[in-house]
């Protein structure tokens, strides 16, 4: 209930702040209103997150190709297991005739 209450009053906050934005008329040294300037600075983190959405995209690709590589390996690895395994038993079958 707190947590729902806390949230309740960062987002009246927040809503406030964005009506006090909305409403100011304020113009930086070069010309530009403050609306401009936060829809701008809201683009830059869009872009920056996109970027790093991207960046975990292409990490998560060599994970899976890292990952898939082992598995290659573990299934040669396997079939060599399998020629030794095969190996000693015809040894064993070979030496059994001599017992």
């Amino acid at each position: 209930e707190k947590v729902e209450k806390v949230e309740t009053v960062s987002e009246a906050k927040s809503e406030m702040l964005d009506e006090e934005i909305m409403n100011c008329d304020a113009k930086f040294e070069d010309g530009t209103s403050l609306l401009c300037k936060v829809e701008s600075l809201e683009y830059e983190i869009l872009d920056k997150e996109l970027r790093i959405e991207q960046m975990k995209l292409k990490l998560t690709v060599k994970e899976l190709s890292a990952v898939a590589e082992k598995n290659n390996q573990i299934q040669r690895l396997e079939q060599l297991l399998n020629a030794k395994e095969e190996e000693v038993r015809n040894l064993s079958r070979f030496v059994q005739k001599f017992v």
